[in-house]
């Protein structure tokens, strides 16, 4: 996603290609996913490649703020998960 000005040129519609893009990282994270004696394994890494396909069409439309909070939220959300496996 360019930016807004080039989808009135090839009559595409911006929500719906975000929603595709987010469906095909649906899939990748849903494949990444693995269920091992009755554990769950692969969930952060999942949510993870959700969040970099988010921020990526943030920055697409030239929302930089929302790509930034994002990117921090995202950081510390892995940051604070290692603290609590410490413990």
């Amino acid at each position: 996603i360019l930016s807004y000005k080039y989808f009135g040129a090839l009559g595409a519609d911006p929500a719906r290609i975000a929603s595709y893009v987010l469906a095909g990282i649906g899939f990748i994270g849903g494949g990444v996913i693995l269920k091992e004696n009755h554990r769950v394994l692969g969930l952060t890494t999942a949510a993870s490649l959700w969040l970099t396909a988010s921020v990526g069409m943030a920055v697409g439309i030239g929302a930089y703020d929302l790509a930034a909070t994002g990117t921090i939220l995202g950081l510390l959300s892995l940051l604070l998960k290692n603290i609590e496996k410490r413990e």
